[in-house]
């Protein structure tokens, strides 16, 4: 196909072209966690996108095995977000080139200022302040258990 023979020269071009940067960045494609054997385009990842998604996320790994096995999937994946694949030694140095495509950012989701979307939402804000809330009687008795030996 038209990637396999040519895919590494477009990434190429997204790296050191940078007058037509734009017009490459529709041509790339990436395996998925939800696109099995297949390629994905940016264009197709977007269409995909749930509404409360801002990003678009990527993991790195030396194969697609690999990145399928990332911890950071499981938390994306249960939000019913996309993850691409970046498994060839130049998507990595690619990704850094490529930084928003269509008004998205495009973010390493392993790295650890990768900030998930919602994150702070009321509900994860109310999670938070229930569970200080049972745990308060806790930190208390360990504060007075604790004082002048630390």
């Amino acid at each position: 196909t038209f990637w396999n023979n040519f895919g590494k020269y477009l990434k190429v071009g997204m790296i050191e072209d940078d007058r037509n940067k734009e017009d490459i960045q529709p041509l790339l494609r990436f395996f998925s966690s939800k696109s099995g054997e297949e390629y994905v385009s940016l264009d197709q990842y977007i269409e995909r996108m749930p509404e409360e998604q801002k990003a678009i996320y990527y993991v790195t790994g030396e194969s697609r095995e690999n990145a399928a096995m990332s911890p950071v999937l499981e938390k994306l994946n249960s939000r019913g977000y996309e993850v691409l694949f970046a498994c060839e030694p130049l998507d990595e140095i690619m990704f850094e080139s490529l930084r928003n495509y269509k008004d998205k950012d495009v973010v390493d989701a392993a790295k650890e200022s990768a900030k998930m979307d919602d994150d702070d939402t009321d509900e994860a804000k109310k999670a938070k302040e229930v569970a200080s809330t049972n745990l308060k009687a806790t930190m208390e008795y360990l504060e007075t258990l604790l004082t002048g030996k630390i």
